[in-house]
Order: C-alpha cells, then structure tokens, then sequence
C-alpha cells in the first residue's frame, strides 16, 4: 500500500473537528512555500475515492510541491501531530501523566501544598478510573512530600492511609497480572493445541478456569480483572459445549461494561465486543428478546471513533438479520439496502469474516420468501469473494446450500454439473461427508425420476433430521436448515411456517 493511500485513508478517518484543528495547526505552524502541504491535505479530502492519477495529474500542473514523497510524509507526521494535540487532556491516562508531571514540578519548586492537592485530584482521577498503576506513582510522590520537614498540611489524607492506598493498589495490579498470565497461558494452549475436541486438551483449560487467583476475582476486584477472568471462564465454556454457562459468564462481562463504560477508557470497543459475544450466546439459547433488549440499548450508542464505529456496524447489522430470519419477517423492505448501505460506506473496514456471513444470511432470507435470484447474489458474493478464506469453514456448507437454490430455480442442467462439480471438492475436503452424500443421492435419483420426487423427499428430509439429530455435521445445520428445507418440500409447506413452529 503507498504512503499516498496510508495519507488519503487517514484524512478520511478525521473528524470535522479534527480537520478544522489540523488547519488552525497548520497556518501557526506552516508558511510561505510550506502552505502546499495544507493545498495536498485540501486535493485528498476533497476526493471520494482515492485516485492517484487524477491526483497526480493536479499536482503535476499544480507545480507547488516539488518532492512529492517529502510532501506526503511531512503531511502524514503533521496530521498525527495535530491529532496528539487536539486528544492530550482527552485521554484519562493523558491527564494523569501531565497531572504527575506538573506535580513533580511544583514539588521541585518547593510549591509542597500546591503539588499535594494536584495529587488528590490525580487521586480521585485514577481511582473512578481504575488506573491502578498511576496510583501507585501518585501514592509514592505523595509519601515523598509528607517525608519533608516543611510540608504538614495534608486534611484527610495521613501517611497510615496514603500507604494503605498504595498496597492495595499495588495488591489490584499484582491480581490483574496474574489473571493476565492465566489468559496468555489458555490462549498459548488453543494455539498450540488447534480446535478444543478431545477431553485431554478441554482437561488442560479447565485446570487454568480452577487456579486459586481466579477465585480471588470478586465483584470487589477491579473492572479488568474481573472482565478477564469472566472472559476465561467464558470461552472455556463455549468449548465445552457449555452454552449456559458461557451465558451466564458473557451476560456478566456485557452488563459490567454498560455500568462502568467510564472504566474501560477504550471508547466503547470493549462494550461492543461484549455486546457482540453475548447476543452470540443469546441467539444460540433462543433467547431473542434479550438480543431485541440490547440492540435497542445499542442503537443510543454514538461511537466516536472509527473503529467502535465499525464494531457497532458489524454488531447491528448482523442481529438485525439473526432476528430477521428468526421471525421470518419479510415486511421491512428497506432492512437489506440499508445493511447493503452501511457496507458500501464502511468497505474495506469491516471484519471480512462479518461480511461474508452477512452475505449468507442476506442469502437465507431471501430464499425463505422465493427470491431465489436474490439469493443466488447474495451467496455468490460469498463464494466467489476474494476474503471467502476468512471463513474458509463455511464454503462447504455453502456449496451445498446453493445446490438448493439451482434446484428450486429449476436450473436442473446447471445443477445436474454442478452437483458432481461439488462433489468432487467436498470429497478432497473431506467435510460434511453424510450431508453431501444424502443430497448428491436426492439430486442424482430425483432429477432422473421427477415422478417419485415425493418419495425421494421423505427419504431425504429422514435421513437429514437422523443427521441434525446425531449433532455429527452440526455446523453445516447452522448455517443452513437443510432438514427443514427437505421437509417443507415433503410437506408443501412454505419453510419458514416450519421454522416458526415450535417443533423446530
């Protein structure tokens, strides 16, 4: 990538207000021939879309900047110097950084009183904030004044209790490092070990969730702490297939970050991702008016940075859909082309993985209403998309369903090529082998027998609900309900008035 886009990308990322500093930054700071710089950052922004032959076309003409790969670095380091100046007093960490600095100042002046009460307020900073490290610092220079002959004055704070404090939070920052040291350790062994299946490698993780530190975490712990262990425990339980445990755990770190947002100091990243893994447990307990809850929370949520922002896209999109297809409610018509909006605006920022399972779930609920062209879009944009690895698990799951839309499109010649051409990838692949098999079976003896479809349906949608059932090719279903789909044929019934039922 050039250092042209880098530079094009982040004037792009900048707020309105960050775009007015960096001018009032530059026109004190730049002058006379150094203005072209300020005239490059006006050629960038005023683009839409990033083109460097129109760019340098205006630059060639232009004739004001004579070193173009000068110009664009000193703007690039310009920029990010406005930037670090329009944030400082912004970030908490910030403030408290110059608060210890001015105190040490003062302090080095003889100024004792002056720099005590800059301390307490740093104090009082540090403690709603949790930043257990600054208070330690803050602790130590305060013990350092009371140690002066010449400074007595210190109202409610004592040596005893400035001492107290500083254990206590030297005991927090001892606790978070050591959960810490326990997350590394039960990520090091997913890493090594690959895929948790087997109850050897599930035995090693679950020593890690009962360490005697863990059980220190309490609600009186601090924020992180408490979100880390809950996190461990969490994801354990995921892996094994401990749903309502890992509800519980996730529900846990969700409701933490929407009472202490103040805490996490992350601009709302961390919230989201709670919010995200959450939901996940929700829609997987088919608890959906907790999802429909906490998008509605979501939605007052205006993210101020880039990245929350696309956290928030992802997030938003993706439910709307899962509630979508759960209540089989087709009558919003603007739902997908705002969806399909917010991806053409955030292109390139967001999770390729997040996108390609959009584009399967825009498929499936385009399919569910007979739009089967719409659907055939919408899993090709998948199937054929350069970040389809992303999601690598996923292309033989949706090979097999999209079989199902050339069937339903009557596209037999093409699905009669199609399903041997599947046949042969999967066999290589290995996946979903009792899947593949029932459906090239179906496809093989039904189009060659269109008289006994009937009959073909009923053996197939057995044999797919024995295959549901066992849980062996259990991904493939959740993609795609290929034994509901087989059922509604058998049945002509409309699938979605069975996924409604409460057999299903």
């Amino acid at each position: 990538m050039s250092r042209q886009l880098h530079l094009f990308e982040l004037i792009k990322s900048l707020t309105k207000a960050e775009k007015r500093y960096f001018k009032l930054h530059a026109s004190r700071n730049v002058t006379g021939e150094k203005n072209s710089y300020v005239q490059l950052f006006d050629l960038l922004d005023g683009m839409k879309a990033f083109d460097k032959f129109k760019l340098d076309k205006t630059l060639i003409a232009d004739r004001s900047i004579s070193n173009l790969s000068v110009a664009n670095e000193y703007l690039f380091n310009a920029i990010l110097e406005s930037l670090e100046l329009f944030n400082r007093g912004r970030s908490v960490d910030q403030q408290l950084a110059a608060q210890l600095a001015q105190a040490g100042i003062l302090r080095d002046k003889g100024l004792y009183a002056q720099s005590f009460q800059l301390l307490i307020k740093a104090e009082r900073l540090a403690q709603r904030h949790e930043r257990f490290t600054a208070l330690i610092d803050i602790y130590s220079l305060m013990r350092t004044l009371m140690a002066t002959n010449r400074f007595s004055e210190t109202g409610s704070h004592d040596l005893p209790s400035v001492l107290n404090g500083a254990l206590t939070a030297a005991r927090e920052t001892q606790l978070l490092w050591d959960v810490r040291e326990i997350q590394y350790h039960f990520q090091r062994t997913l890493s090594l070990k690959g895929i948790v299946n087997r109850e050897a490698q599930l035995a090693d993780l679950k020593a890690l969730t009962e360490l005697p530190v863990l059980k220190e975490v309490s609600a009186k712990t601090g924020f992180h702490t408490q979100i880390i262990a809950m996190t461990i425990r969490s994801q354990y339980h995921v892996l094994a297939q401990e749903l309502e445990e890992s509800y519980v755990f996730s529900k846990g770190i969700y409701e933490l970050c929407m009472a202490r947002p103040e805490v996490a100091g992350d601009g709302g990243r961390l919230l989201f991702a709670a919010a995200n893994n959450y939901m996940m447990r929700c829609d997987q307990l088919q608890r959906y008016d907790e999802i429909r809850t906490t998008i509605g929370l979501l939605a007052a949520i205006e993210p101020t940075r880039m990245d929350v922002m696309t956290i928030k896209v992802e997030t938003m999109c993706n439910f709307r859909m899962v509630l979508a297809l759960v209540d089989c409610d087709f009558s919003d018509e603007k739902l997908v082309p705002s969806i399909e909006a917010e991806l053409t605006l955030f292109e390139g920022k967001l999770n390729p993985a997040f996108v390609m399972l959009l584009c399967t779930s825009i498929s499936i609920y385009f399919f569910l209403q007979g739009r089967y062209h719409d659907a055939l879009q919408w899993i090709n944009r998948f199937l054929y998309s350069s970040d389809r690895a992303s999601l690598n698990k996923n292309i033989p799951a949706a090979e097999l369903y999209r079989l199902l839309i050339f069937f339903e499109m009557g596209q037999f010649d093409l699905l009669d090529s199609q399903n041997e051409s599947v046949k042969n990838l999967l066999r290589k692949r290995e996946d979903y082998p009792k899947l593949r098999a029932a459906l090239h079976t179906f496809f093989r003896k039904g189009l060659k027998n269109p008289e006994k479809m009937k009959v073909q349906f009923e053996l197939l949608q057995n044999e797919l609900t024995e295959i549901y059932l066992s849980k062996d090719e259990y991904n493939a279903f959740d993609l795609f309900r290929f034994d509901i789909w087989a059922m509604s044929k058998q049945k002509d019934v409309i699938m979605h008035q069975l996924m409604r039922s409460k057999d299903q």
